[in-house]
């Protein structure tokens, strides 16, 4: 009859196998111009998330060796353990939840594939009120995107086009056109970009300063 694993010893593991996970996303992480971002299909995963589920297994960790040191502690030293140890702990993880839930608030993504699937580009949402940002990425592998420079809209009233699948794209080998309704009101605002570029070679076009009688019009203007 084979020994089963203890518990503890199978959370250890995971624990281990999580923690040099995120080392490597850290690594990964460190890299100028360049995010983590694993597209789970359900949910985004960012490198923050990472950070804070290995902090909230450690907290369990430390939660674990508490409830231990209460089985055989006096009462002072109990008190002592609340005072020093749970208290703060609970507010450091409620200040971790926090910050980790209003990086996350009103975001969103969505991932832009060519025909061909030589090129995949990230938009980035963050919509907030009245305030509103599109941000563009190429991702560069399943774990990672590549900043675009100047690859931005920054919609009306908070308008998140690419949620409202309001939005164009245009793809022609390595160059990519990407047009986005601007504020629900029918201003559309497009860029271009050559993926194959070292600077992506990013231009900006304002329906707002452009002759066109109508959004094709413009769209075939700027991908000329």
């Amino acid at each position: 009859m084979k020994k089963k694993i203890p518990a503890h010893w199978l959370c250890a593991i995971l624990t281990l196998c999580w923690f040099v996970f995120t080392v490597i996303v850290c690594f990964l992480d460190s890299v100028p111009h360049q995010n983590v971002l694993i597209n789970l299909y359900v949910a985004h995963i960012t490198a923050q998330d990472v950070y804070y589920i290995l902090g909230f297994i450690l907290l369990l960790w430390i939660l674990y060796g508490f409830i231990r040191l209460w089985k055989i502690s006096g009462r002072v030293a109990r008190f002592l353990l609340v005072l020093l140890g749970w208290i703060p702990i609970m507010l450091i993880s409620f200040l971790a939840s926090f910050v980790l839930l209003m990086s996350h608030a009103g975001a969103s993504y969505t991932e832009l594939s060519s025909p061909d699937g030589q090129h995949t580009l990230v938009a980035q949402e963050h919509s907030f009120l009245l305030l509103g940002s599109a941000s563009l990425y190429e991702r560069t592998s399943v774990l990672t995107v590549k900043e675009i420079p100047d690859a931005v809209f920054l919609p009306d009233d908070g308008f998140a086009p690419f949620s409202a699948n309001e939005y164009w794209v245009q793809w022609n080998q390595h160059k990519v056109a990407v047009a986005v309704n601007m504020n629900d009101n029918r201003e559309w605002d497009a860029l271009t970009m050559d993926l194959s570029a070292s600077d992506y070679d990013v231009h900006y076009y304002e329906s707002r300063s452009s002759k066109h009688k109508s959004l094709n019009d413009f769209i075939e203007r700027v991908i000329k």
